[in-house]
């Protein structure tokens, strides 16, 4: 969370959906109850299934490196909604873990523990000072 604190993760685990041209593949999803929504992680997304996003005022595209639009989904509530899509999605496998701290910030793209603190003792040091 922004404000530092933590979350408990209940399960793990990985699924498909499909648009009416292609099957995504979600991988390391994350079940945390007191998310309210779900959350994509769009850099990962891509990644896993070799698409990119295109993002406009009313609405989003998923299209592969060819231009073909695979899926179209809508801005609802300040958010690009997948959910029609998703309504169908049955896990592939879940399991019960617990993920340290330094997981969450690695899956969240943030520094690691070990280089925040190093540019805190840096920067008290007085050899610099970098306002991210």
């Amino acid at each position: 969370m922004a404000n530092g604190a933590s979350l408990k993760i209940i399960q793990s685990g990985t699924s498909t959906f499909s648009s009416s041209s292609k099957s995504f593949v979600l991988k390391q999803i994350l079940c945390v109850p007191e998310i309210q929504k779900n959350l994509l992680f769009v850099h990962h997304f891509c990644l896993d299934n070799n698409v990119f996003f295109e993002f406009h005022v009313f609405f989003f595209l998923v299209k592969d490196y060819l231009g073909n639009i695979l899926h179209q989904g809508p801005l609802s509530n300040g958010f690009y909604n997948f959910s029609a899509s998703l309504a169908h999605l049955h896990p592939k496998s879940l399991s019960s873990i617990h993920v340290p701290t330094n997981i969450w910030h690695c899956h969240l793209s943030h520094a690691s523990f070990p280089v925040i603190n190093k540019a805190i003792s840096l920067a008290h040091q007085k050899k610099f000072f970098y306002l991210f």
